[in-house]
């Protein structure tokens, strides 16, 4: 790393960002419990790239809740699926007895707006860690890890489980 081109306004909580393969879009995920500059918690900000200057907006054009299906759950690790038209988020939901889920959210290639939460993967209590996916984007591979609500016999915790992805 050189040096910043751009600077942008984030809310609190920041838990991580990744980029859109077109190089137009970056997301960032919060945490937390308060919002900051605009930026609700639990929630995934939109900012748009000039990939020609290798700047960012300076604000981000829009946000969508990860955690709507399960409550309040810190989404971390935003996932872009192979075809570029899914972001999957974990909301690992460590401090829940529930556990957390996968969330899956439409991309719309034009303004990189997320919509359409639905939730999957949930660990019955288990928190999930991470999400990956195989080149063609038809599996995903979901780990679950353990924390002092993981519910007695669980029987997901410390593994990663591999799921057909519908697309």
């Amino acid at each position: 790393l050189i040096g910043p081109t751009s600077t942008a306004l984030t809310g609190a909580a920041l838990l991580s960002a990744v980029a859109h393969p077109s190089g137009r879009f970056l997301y960032v995920s919060h945490g937390g419990s308060t919002t900051a500059n605009g930026i609700d918690a639990n929630t995934v900000a939109v900012y748009q790239i000039n990939s020609f200057k290798g700047t960012i907006g300076s604000t981000h054009t829009s946000t969508a809740t990860t955690g709507a299906v399960i409550g309040n759950q810190e989404p971390s690790l935003p996932v872009i699926h192979p075809t570029g038209k899914f972001m999957y988020v974990v909301n690992h939901g460590r401090f829940s007895a529930s556990g957390g889920d996968v969330g899956k959210l439409n991309i719309n290639g034009a303004t990189g707006a997320l919509s359409g939460l639905t939730s999957y993967a949930n660990g019955s209590g288990a928190p999930i860690t991470g999400i990956a996916f195989n080149r063609l984007g038809t599996l995903a591979f979901v780990t679950y890890g353990w924390s002092t609500n993981t519910p007695s016999g669980n029987t997901f915790y410390d593994q990663v489980k591999v799921y057909s992805v519908d697309l």
